[in-house]
């Protein structure tokens, strides 16, 4: 027998109540398991809605070219610059990478050469596999080249074209995919 609305809103307060304070508490990603939903915060999240799609995308490391001409590549996949945010080396290091796990606002994170320590990153054995492999962070990409990590126009298109056409990234604009 269905639930009239009044008795629906308790049990859908119950449960927001119970969210908040498994997010608060850091055992959000079990209840969700526990509930059938852990695919909400996996990275390969078919329901994953469009805001997310459409939001930030974070790249970590040095680049061999000018962020400019990063931004160019990005606009020419039909990504807006003001949805990219740039961190060098130095401020990868010192960023708290754990700000970003369960984020709505982050679309992915791609990874050039970063480096093996920084803040936030647990026991991992470095900040990559601390991304790809922690809780809740959004969808990573490593950009690479055969030598490694290495963020440079190419690596950076490869990532991006990979992001878009997997459905983790919504372009802002009719952009050429792969050119």
């Amino acid at each position: 027998m269905p639930l009239d609305v009044e008795e629906l809103e308790r049990v859908f307060d119950a449960v927001r109540q119970r969210l908040c304070v498994a997010n608060q508490d850091g055992t959000l990603g079990m209840l969700l398991k526990h509930m059938g939903l852990e695919h909400v915060l996996n990275g390969d999240d078919i329901y994953r809605t469009d805001e997310a799609r459409r939001g930030d995308i974070i790249v970590l490391g040095d680049p061999r070219v000018e962020v400019r001409h990063l931004q160019g590549v990005a606009k020419d996949i039909g990504i807006a610059k003001e949805r990219i945010r740039f961190l060098d080396f130095d401020e990868a290091q010192k960023y708290d990478i754990s700000l970003w796990q369960y984020s709505q606002t982050i679309a992915a994170i791609l990874c050039g050469p970063l480096p093996h320590k920084g803040t936030g990153m647990g026991d991992a054995t470095s900040m990559v596999v601390a991304l790809e492999t922690g809780e809740g962070y959004p969808p990573v990409k490593r950009m690479q080249s055969s030598t490694g990590l290495k963020l440079t126009k190419s690596s950076f298109r490869t990532a991006l074209c990979e992001l878009v056409v997997e459905g983790i990234v919504s372009p802002d604009a009719d952009g050429v995919i792969g050119s």
